[in-house]
């Protein structure tokens, strides 16, 4: 084998061992991205049921303040949540609060 042809196998070697890097890199980023996206739909999901908790909780009084840490909590609101769902009934009652 000439040195010219060993050079040659180096080079398209070299060339090669490049390509597999860009494209294994690709794929990588390719993965990091989808799970930040998945990430981001995540947190908006917890942001929303954080939310209604909030929401939720100063609609709660103290009904009974008991020495063990126990409390009593009273809902305060005369209305009805409505909704298909429990998400929903809140996010309805919480659009009312808004307008």
């Amino acid at each position: 084998m000439s040195a010219a042809h060993i050079a040659a196998l180096e080079a398209a070697l070299e060339e090669e061992t490049r390509t597999a890097y860009v494209v294994c890199w690709k794929q990588n980023v390719s993965a990091v991205l989808a799970e930040v996206k998945r990430l981001r739909a995540e947190v908006e999901a917890l942001r929303a049921d954080a939310g209604r908790y909030q929401f939720l909780r100063g609609d709660f009084s103290p009904m009974g303040l008991n020495i063990d840490g126990q409390h009593a909590w009273a809902y305060r609101r005369n209305a009805t949540l409505r909704g298909p769902t429990l998400d929903a009934a809140i996010d309805a009652a919480m659009k009312e609060t808004k307008e």
